[in-house]
């Protein structure tokens, strides 16, 4: 009888956590998991005086774990990252953090934590305080942490169901918002033609650029939408990319604690198979080794042999298809329809093979560029790097990065830059600018100092170009490709070809 109430008020205590995450938002998943662990602990203790069933079965009993359903925790995870982390968070490629949006331009309802009776949840007052202390430490982002605590609640299934419902919501987006956005700007682009020289001079040319996109630039509500629903494709893309780095985080983790030093100290010849199959050891090991003895102290064979096994693990990890990788390639077979095919082919004989697609990024890249930017609320602080991950998960899926450069607006605005600070040096015809594009221009224009308004757009757009190429390297490291940026001056870039309607 004891034994069944006992059962009975760890059910009720978990219900209970599960009650007080499902109020909460992703936040939370921390505070969750630790619950989750004390009263796991809890029950170890008491099933040495009375007779429980095991714990994973009273979990799965309250997180409704069937087979051919979600269970609860990982249905309301599912619901935090795709109707809120996606919506309303900005993603930072320095930090690898999603942070809350000052401006919420999603029409789903931003999640608001909800209190509950925290005597319900914790089994002591101490503990409480613990927890709460360490949740606010983890409220005001969402990073690897977080992450981790998702695999380790969610399983490997409920990875798996995840990632294709993430894939699927990809899908939808890209046959519809992100499909109208790029329709809207394809109508507002200029008409194919010749570009001017960067010779023209930085000031006229951004003027150029400014008359080319006003209507775009002038009309907040679109710009915006364009943001938005880019800033969600990307989102969408770096939840994969957390979610399966916060795997192998934790299977480097459960491989360690299984066997963190079989075979490695004492090896003898028969064993020798023994460690090639073992991929348990890591680098921290060798790194506590080194730190705690002397280096003339440790064996060599002992240093290859953690060399050795390092290695294997690493091969062990890297062996399988990466999910990143299956991402991307499941989008470009969905992509195959009329129109992607339309306006990914090549709209000129030029050697680059620009395509509309690549001149309407470019189009964006800029427009990200000369939006109004104050230290307040930037569009950068507001929707974060997610922007340019979802533009450029759309080129690179479609294989279109190798002649993106070509018709990059912002590279050719820069280099026009270039050529005004080479004439007000005196060093005009040197080596490093192109003379055939002197030879083409009638005139050298020299404007002398750029202009207040351009001044402010100068240092953003090579701010642009900077993590372009950072997040368009990490896209092609990914998915083991061969990309390599330009490492000569922007003044080589080929110019783009269009011009405005006349």
């Amino acid at each position: 009888m004891l034994s069944q109430r006992l059962r009975h008020s760890i059910k009720e205590s978990l219900q209970n956590c599960i009650t007080y995450f499902e109020n909460q938002d992703i936040h939370a998943v921390i505070h969750l998991s630790s619950l989750i662990e004390i009263y796991k602990e809890t029950h170890v203790n008491l099933s040495r005086d009375f007779e429980l069933p095991s714990f994973e079965v009273i979990f799965k009993e309250v997180n409704h774990d069937l087979p051919g359903f979600l269970p609860l925790i990982t249905h309301k995870i599912l619901r935090f990252l795709i109707d809120d982390l996606a919506q309303s968070y900005s993603f930072s490629m320095v930090s690898e953090r999603f942070v809350r949006s000052p401006q919420i331009y999603s029409t789903n309802p931003p999640s608001t934590p909800k209190s509950i009776n925290s005597m319900l949840i914790y089994p002591l007052k101490g503990i409480g305080q613990l927890l709460t202390h360490q949740n606010s430490l983890y409220s005001q982002f969402v990073g690897i942490e977080h992450f981790i605590e998702i695999v380790k609640l969610v399983g490997y299934s409920g990875f798996v169901a995840i990632v294709d419902e993430i894939k699927r919501y990809i899908s939808i987006l890209l046959d519809t918002s992100i499909k109208n956005c790029v329709l809207t700007l394809r109508k507002a682009m200029p008409s194919v033609g010749t570009f001017p020289s960067i010779t023209y001079g930085v000031n006229n040319l951004l003027d150029l650029f400014h008359k080319f996109f006003e209507p775009v630039l002038g009309c907040e509500k679109t710009r915006s939408e364009v943001f938005h629903n880019f800033r969600i494709l990307g989102n969408y893309v770096e939840i994969v990319y957390m979610l399966e780095k916060a795997v192998y985080s934790r299977e480097a983790h459960d491989l360690f604690l299984s066997a963190p030093l079989d075979g490695v100290f004492t090896v003898k010849s028969e064993q020798s198979s023994l460690v090639q199959r073992s991929s348990t050891k890591f680098d921290f090991i060798k790194s506590y080794a080194f730190d705690k003895y002397p280096q003339n102290s440790i064996p060599q064979n002992l240093k290859s042999k953690l060399n050795k096994a390092n290695a294997l693990n690493q091969e062990k990890m890297n062996g399988s298809l990466s999910v990143f990788v299956y991402l991307f390639d499941s989008v470009k077979e969905r992509m195959n329809d009329s129109f992607w095919q339309d306006i990914c082919s090549p709209i000129d004989a030029s050697p680059g093979g620009c395509c509309d697609l690549n001149h309407i990024i470019s189009a964006i890249f800029y427009l990200l560029s000369s939006c109004p930017q104050n230290t307040d609320l930037s569009f950068e602080y507001i929707f974060g790097d997610g922007v340019m991950y979802g533009l450029l998960f759309l080129i690179v899926s479609l294989g279109l990065e190798d002649s993106y450069e070509v018709s990059d607006i912002c590279g050719h605005a820069l280099s026009a830059t270039d050529i005004d600070i080479m004439n007000t040096t005196a060093k005009q015809f040197t080596s490093t600018i192109p003379k055939s594009a002197i030879k083409k221009s009638a005139k050298l224009f020299f404007e002398g100092d750029v202009t207040q308004a351009n001044e402010k757009i100068i240092p953003y757009m090579k701010h642009i170009v900077v993590k372009r190429r950072a997040i368009l390297k990490f896209f092609t490291d990914q998915l083991s490709r061969h990309y390599h940026p330009k490492q000569k001056s922007i003044v080589l870039f080929h110019p783009p070809t269009f011009l405005p309607p006349k």
